[in-house]
């Protein structure tokens, strides 16, 4: 067994080392152009500005409430 196995590594081809650019080349090629338009979503974003008065009582003074919410609306 042990025999075989090192007759095996003795004979086996070594591997060819390959370089780092080599190895980042499929990645970095530029993607093919399709023939088909890019779809673009456009969406116009309205923001809506609220207050509301909250009462106070004998133990705490009223204040006002702030906030804003963004809607989306067709452009």
């Amino acid at each position: 067994m042990i025999r075989t196995l090192f007759l095996f590594l003795l004979i086996a081809t070594p591997a060819k080392a390959i370089t780092w650019n080599e190895f980042w080349e499929p990645f970095n090629e530029q993607p093919q152009k399709s023939s088909y338009p890019k779809r673009v979503n456009v969406v116009c974003k309205k923001e809506i500005y609220y207050e509301q008065y909250i009462q106070g009582n004998s133990y705490s003074p009223g204040y006002i409430k702030r906030w804003v919410d963004v809607k989306q609306i067709p452009c």
